[in-house]
């Protein structure tokens, strides 16, 4: 329960749960205080807000109790927003890698878990809350473990909507992370684990009885044991008692009534349910979110061709005379050229990118790109719901069973079977170069490049007297948009966005929200992305932040005129508070800078 200061109480908030210890500030009566973090004898601490003054204990006896506020609607808009740029934040964090997080995954568990609705508790026995049904533990682990990225999380922001999502985020990883370390995967070639992997590990809140159920199904293709034979000792990892909470917490997914389901039954059944969800966090990002899909223009997938050369040459593993070319692929990684043939899925893929006689793709090849699981941070993530997959689109599926290695990396050829299988052409399937169907269940990430060049010179722009002295910080931002392949109306957009934000001042920074530099960019959950001040201060370093942001968005880089790519830049990448005010106003400097009157 919330507390507030009682009536007639003048109260300190103390330094330390004693009435002699130092007063940070005075609380009059009906401060709010929040719900406690813990107490102590007679006392409570409340972390009343981010800052050190604002974190303290208050006496027991000067706290009074208040009703709980009912919980807000969700404002779905901004959920999936907020979902979509986790994906991103996570996958950037160079900590974090290689990148499991993902919006579609994330919209999908709220949508199973309350149908997207910011709702109270709602599974037996849990303290989960929210749309995602986040968890006081799964919130702890996060606050303990994701070092920047929970910088300024405090103990009571799970129960905020907005705020849980970086929690259900690193949840993702850090289950990815255990499963593939019961696999003794290497940190070169980690496991790659499919969405049904991952959402068996947070239904069970065990990577082990993930894999256990994994490995099962690779046995048993068809019905199976009952599951809690395959979930409980001495076969698999939960002892009774966690079986028992288990059947308790979530008797949908793993009960038939009073009986255990079919191993088969919770696959198919779950499996279908994650499918539906997924299909529907796809809709709700093409809704609120249309600019999160990557741009699919002309420039195709140059690689996809020298792949096809490839299998002409009838590449195999088992042919001697096919050695040293399959020793070869790995000249395009770092992993350099082994002395015998190692897991070459990767090194494929890499080989046909730098070969391509594209820039851009050559420079694209992951660190790391001898293991398929790099490959989930090459490109943008393509929803594999999309009814838009371009041939030579990179995929990567997750094992079928213990002894499928850590993943697999191929090139995208068509879906097939119905819809129910994927034709990937790739190295090493069925150790040759070559065009396999695989279960559509088993891809773990689609990934997507623009390649295509797109000219693009410096805009020339018309800067106000005012603003003349600071010429030159205009010049550079101009200029390194035009480097990046934006073009005029984009180059002028982002100027007239830092002038609105900083005046064109380096320097500039506004303690209260913690945003800082030339495009005022906010330290927490922000493009800032926990860096430091000094760091964000540095123009060249913000303006390659936004750029990095901008590219992000397909209707910025599309934009036809001035005034549509100003509104993009506004909406979805500074995201100011005042919206449309914000947008109106950086139109008419953007035309003022292009000389329309």
């Amino acid at each position: 329960m919330p507390f507030e200061v009682a009536d007639g109480k003048l109260t300190d908030l103390r330094e330390a749960p004693l009435a002699t210890s130092r007063s940070k500030r005075i609380l009059a009566q009906g401060a709010p205080l929040g719900e406690p973090v813990r107490t102590s004898e007679g006392w409570l601490y409340f972390e009343i807000g981010l800052s050190e003054d604002k974190k303290g204990w208050v006496l027991r006896d000067d706290c009074a109790e208040i009703p709980a506020p009912a919980r807000p609607a969700l404002n779905e808009a901004g959920f999936v927003i907020e979902c979509v740029i986790a994906d991103w934040k996570f996958g950037a964090a160079e900590a974090l890698k290689p990148p499991v997080v993902s919006a579609d995954y994330l919209i999908a568990r709220a949508i199973i878990e309350t149908d997207l609705a910011n709702a109270g508790p709602s599974i037996p026995n849990s303290d989960g809350i929210g749309p995602l049904q986040v968890t006081s533990k799964e919130w702890q682990d996060y606050r303990d473990n994701a070092g920047a990225l929970a910088a300024g999380a405090r103990p009571n922001d799970w129960k905020i909507a907005a705020l849980q999502i970086d929690a259900a985020a690193y949840r993702m990883y850090r289950d990815a992370q255990k499963m593939s370390a019961l696999r003794h995967a290497s940190p070169a070639d980690p496991l790659v684990p499919s969405y049904l992997d991952l959402f068996f590990a947070y239904l069970t809140e065990s990577p082990a009885a993930a894999l256990a159920i994994q490995d099962a199904r690779a046995i048993n293709p068809d019905a199976g044991p009952p599951i809690d034979q395959v979930l409980k000792k001495p076969k698999g990892p939960l002892t009774e008692a966690e079986w028992t909470a288990l059947s308790q917490t979530r008797p949908r997914f793993f009960m038939a009534g009073a009986n255990p389901k079919s191993l088969g039954s919770v696959v198919t059944d779950t499996k279908k349910e994650l499918d539906d969800a997924l299909k529907k966090a796809f809709a709700k990002i093409q809704q609120h979110m249309p600019e999160a899909e990557p741009v699919i223009g002309q420039g195709g997938a140059p690689w996809f061709a020298i792949a096809e050369a490839e299998e002409q040459k009838n590449v195999n593993a088992n042919d001697p005379g096919s050695k040293n070319t399959i020793l070869d692929y790995f000249n395009a990684t770092d992993h350099g050229r082994p002395n015998d043939i190692v897991p070459w899925c990767g090194a494929f893929a890499a080989h046909c990118m730098k070969m391509s006689g594209n820039a851009t793709a050559a420079a694209s090849i992951p660190t790391g790109a001898a293991g398929a699981a790099n490959w989930k941070a090459w490109g943008d993530e393509l929803p594999f719901q999309s009814t838009i997959i371009p041939k030579g689109a990179v995929v990567v599926l997750a094992p079928s069973s213990p002894t499928g290695g850590t993943g697999h990396v191929g090139f995208f050829v068509e879906v097939s079977s119905g819809g129910k299988s994927v034709t990937l052409l790739g190295g090493n399937q069925s150790q040759k170069v070559g065009r396999t169907n695989f279960p559509k269940e088993q891809i773990a990430s689609v990934r997507w490049m623009e390649v295509a060049t797109v000219p693009a010179g410096s805009a020339n722009f018309n800067l106000p007297a005012a603003l003349e002295p600071r010429k030159n910080v205009a010049e550079k931002i101009i200029a390194k948009f035009a480097e990046a392949g934006f073009g005029a109306h984009q180059q002028l957009a982002a100027l007239a966005n830092a002038i609105a934000e900083s005046g064109l001042i380096p320097d500039a920074h506004n303690q209260g929200e913690d945003s800082v530099g030339l495009f005022q960019l906010r330290r927490i959950l922000g493009v800032g992305g926990n860096h430091s001040v000094p760091a964000l201060k540095d123009p060249d370093f913000n303006i390659e932040l936004i750029i990095a942001e901008a590219k992000r968005y397909s209707s910025f880089a599309k934009a036809v005129s001035l005034e549509k790519a100003v509104d993009s830049f506004v909406r979805y990448i500074e995201r100011p508070k005042e919206t449309e005010a914000e947008v109106a106003k950086r139109i008419v400097m953007a035309r003022q800078l292009s000389g329309i009157a």
